[in-house]
């Protein structure tokens, strides 16, 4: 068996303990149940489209590996949920996502592939079929993959074939465990996307430790977070992570933070002289206002003093007027 699958028990309470800050379980265990349900995926899509190809028989001692992996992990404290329910997650199926965008990016790429906008129609309809029926496939085989995660053995029958190719014949219907078909030489994507995930999670849990040891003052807990980071570091010994590159890694992070730290407290007092000026704007006396200089009021013209007549003059001119008015 893989000895870092053997030695997962090493850092699991260290891993739980320390998972709020670092999520290190939930990462862990995110990666085991991808692995393990995309591979029982991979195996029901064979089964129902390519049954007895070569692909199909590597890809049942995969999943036998990997069940194999998955009970040892069960005995520790890093216990998978491969329910349905879990499952349906895993696939994305009860993610929301919006088909007609989807649809025409993938459209979009081949019309960029192709040079040429004629038949992005023709993509597009071809994007919403495919999903549409790469979710049914994936609803239909939820039950199957739980299933199958749960088994522990295949019951064969005719020709097999092994990881190095030799074939063994089964006359009649024979139950073959997981241990007769495993083989860790398959599985070395798989091996490698595990190391990475434990290497991040590993440094993380120990610059964390460090930190929590440093300000601990009860000795349960110093005990406690001791006996954590002598398991990481052996775990981080049987990974193979590098503490030479993992301190030089933790000198350039507290670098950057340092020269990101002092630009912000720049950019802090440039603020806080800002705020004094607008402050010192406030507290300054303001001027009072002026009174306007008043214009002086124009002079209004005197009327003209009114000619006095005498009701004579007034008959003699009315009579006048009558007569124009008559000669005219």
């Amino acid at each position: 068996m893989n000895p870092i699958i053997n030695s997962l028990s090493l850092i699991a309470d260290a891993a739980e303990y320390l998972d709020r800050s670092t999520s290190a379980a939930w990462r862990i265990r995110a990666t085991l149940t991808n692995m393990a349900v995309w591979a029982a995926n991979s195996y029901v899509w064979l089964e129902e489209n390519q049954p007895d190809s070569e692909r199909m028989h590597r890809d049942r001692i995969k999943l036998s590996t990997i069940r194999c992996w998955l009970r040892d992990c069960n005995t520790s404290a890093f216990a998978l949920d491969l329910t349905p329910g879990n499952v349906r997650k895993t696939l994305g199926l009860e993610r929301i996502t919006d088909l007609h965008e989807d649809a025409c990016r993938i459209a979009r790429a081949k019309c960029m592939q192709t040079r040429s906008a004629a038949n992005f129609q023709k993509y597009y309809q071809s994007a919403l079929e495919l999903a549409e029926a790469r979710k049914q496939q994936r609803e239909r085989a939820v039950e199957r993959i739980a299933n199958i995660l749960s088994d522990h053995g295949w019951t064969l029958e005719g020709q097999v074939f092994d990881a190095r190719g030799y074939n063994t014949i089964y006359e009649t219907l024979t139950f073959v465990f997981d241990e007769d078909l495993a083989d860790e030489d398959l599985m070395e994507t798989e091996i490698d996307k595990l190391s990475d995930t434990l290497a991040n999670a590993l440094e993380a849990m120990y610059v964390e430790v460090d930190n929590q040891l440093a300000a601990a003052i009860v000795t349960a807990k110093i005990n406690r977070l001791a006996g954590y980071k002598v398991a990481i570091e052996q775990m981080m010994s049987i990974v193979g992570v590098d503490k030479a590159v993992l301190a030089r890694r933790q000198v350039q992070l507290e670098q950057q933070l340092e020269a990101e730290r002092k630009l912000l407290d720049g950019k802090a007092k440039t603020l806080d002289e800002q705020i004094e000026a607008q402050m010192a704007a406030m507290q300054a006396p303001t001027p009072e206002p002026q009174p306007e200089p008043t214009k002086p009021e124009p002079t209004k013209p005197k009327p003209e003093p009114k000619v006095k007549t005498t009701a004579a003059e007034r008959k003699a001119a009315r009579e006048a007027r009558l007569a124009a008015k008559a000669a005219a």
